[in-house]
């Protein structure tokens, strides 16, 4: 299990929403369980890294990397918002330096 996949949601939440500059004093989005809030950090971390994304997607989804297939790119698309979050903050972590 991954660093990641170790924190709560909460902190998981607080930690997405720095590194997407939400205000401090702001209701903080629910990346973890929201479905278009955790579209809204994707969206991010592609507008990163869309190569690293993806690969922290499959690590988030299937464990690592994993050849395409139909039925592996649909288990992407139809990835959980945790799952979503987690890679998200994986590559917004890793583009921060």
């Amino acid at each position: 299990m991954t660093m990641v996949q170790e924190m709560s949601d909460r902190d998981l939440n607080l930690a997405l929403a720095e590194l997407m500059d939400y205000p401090k004093n702001r209701f903080v989005p629910n990346y973890c369980t929201d479905p278009a809030a955790s579209l809204e950090v994707q969206t991010k971390a592609i507008e990163v890294d869309h190569e690293g994304y993806l690969l922290n997607l499959m690590d988030a989804v299937y464990g690592g990397y994993v050849a395409a297939s139909s039925d592996r790119i649909a288990g992407l698309l139809t990835a959980s918002p945790r799952e979503r979050a987690e890679a998200a903050y994986i590559t917004l972590q890793g583009a921060k330096g």
